[in-house]
């Protein structure tokens, strides 16, 4: 089977984490090539993840209002040239992918909704397009039951088909030991507990509601520390951030190639969204063993459904994520155990059999 995935960017996030590695897990089996069609800050950021097997269609213009047509042009001549049996689109490609759909008839084309349905798109004329196009000429494919579920609600119809998100295995790198001095560096004592954000800065991460909590709870006494790991290049909210962190304890380190080394050398992990697909982040903390803190928002629903794993905020408030972060302080998690939990459901091996089902159906 030759499979074409197509995303705008292989920037830092999960979803375009998340095509890479389910290629990567495709192209065991099957012959698998990326399209990318948009050049930004760090667009290459997960290239070097890429296997040397896979075949790649970038797009080398710059990112602006008057290049949508050469990009459009360019995933239409990638889907020509490399003339597969199915084109899976994810993100911001959606539109990219209408007229190729209705153009090239022998090609199955589908679409993974990467989030919660009514986040996947803006209101109005991207909506009324997906809407039409995802019922019949585009599957929709959605990542959890609670995502189905937000699908069938806003679009009045089901998805093709849910597969729940996978994540490829963790493993720690050659940075290690480096990394394990820098988190040292930051602790304030040898018994210091590390919490641990992956998200970049931006408003669906809500991390105002994760510092304040974090702030509230050091406040309580707690020896911990709280590192975030993710582009803080935004600098609207970075500023309101640093002008509501009142800790020493709380650290920004940006964008890092070796997240699972940080995953490694932490007790917890942190997830404050305002709204969620099933985040890929919280699966790599929980094939790392940790235990997460969330607020109980999209697909992380569908995870954390005991105490075993992690806790759930009551809502979006500070008051009850504070109070999450404490019931989380109060539990010995069992690394191994927690591991084998995500093993079983969440692997990517699971994950991609899944959609090859789904692309022979």
């Amino acid at each position: 089977m030759k499979i074409l995935e197509i995303v705008e960017t292989l920037s830092p996030g999960g979803g375009q984490r998340f095509v890479v590695d389910l290629s990567n897990e495709l192209s065991s089996n099957n012959e698998v090539a990326i399209c990318t069609f948009r050049k930004k800050n760090k667009s290459d950021f997960y290239r070097h993840n890429i296997r040397c097997q896979i075949k790649q269609f970038t797009y080398e213009g710059t990112w602006n209002l008057g290049s949508k047509i050469k990009q459009f042009v360019h995933v239409f001549n990638c889907i020509k040239e490399y003339k597969p049996d199915i084109v899976h689109s994810h993100l911001l490609a959606f539109p990219y992918v209408i007229l190729p759909a209705i153009y090239f008839q022998n090609i199955k084309f589908y679409y993974t909704v990467h989030n919660i349905a009514e986040k996947d798109t803006h209101p109005g004329i991207g909506a009324y397009f997906k809407k039409i196009f995802l019922k019949k000429t585009i599957k929709a494919i959605t990542i959890s039951p609670y995502c189905a579920l937000s699908f069938k609600q806003y679009y009045g119809y089901s998805s093709f088909c849910m597969i729940n998100n996978g994540c490829r295995e963790i493993t720690t790198t050659n940075l290690l030991s480096k990394t394990q001095a820098e988190i040292e560096g930051l602790k304030k004592t040898k018994k210091t507990k590390v919490f641990i954000n992956i998200a970049r800065i931006m408003e669906q991460k809500n991390h105002k509601l994760l510092i304040s909590s974090f702030c509230k709870f050091i406040q309580n006494g707690h020896d911990a520390i709280l590192i975030i790991i993710g582009d803080d290049s935004n600098r609207l909210i970075k500023k309101e951030l640093d002008q509501i962190n009142t800790s020493d304890r709380i650290f920004f380190l940006g964008t890092k190639n070796n997240v699972t080394d940080y995953l490694a050398l932490s007790d917890y992990f942190c997830l404050s969204s305002s709204w969620e697909g099933l985040p890929i982040s919280l699966l790599e903390a929980g094939l790392s063993g940790l235990y997460a803190i969330s607020t109980p928002v999209g697909g992380v629903i569908d995870v954390i459904t005991n105490n075993t794993i992690g806790v759930l905020s009551k809502d979006l408030s500070i008051n009850a994520y504070t109070k999450a972060l404490e019931q989380a302080w109060n539990i010995i998690p069992d690394k191994n155990t927690i591991k084998q939990l995500y093993q079983k459901k969440y692997s990517m091996k699971t994950c991609a059999e899944q959609y090859y089902k789904a692309f022979n159906k």
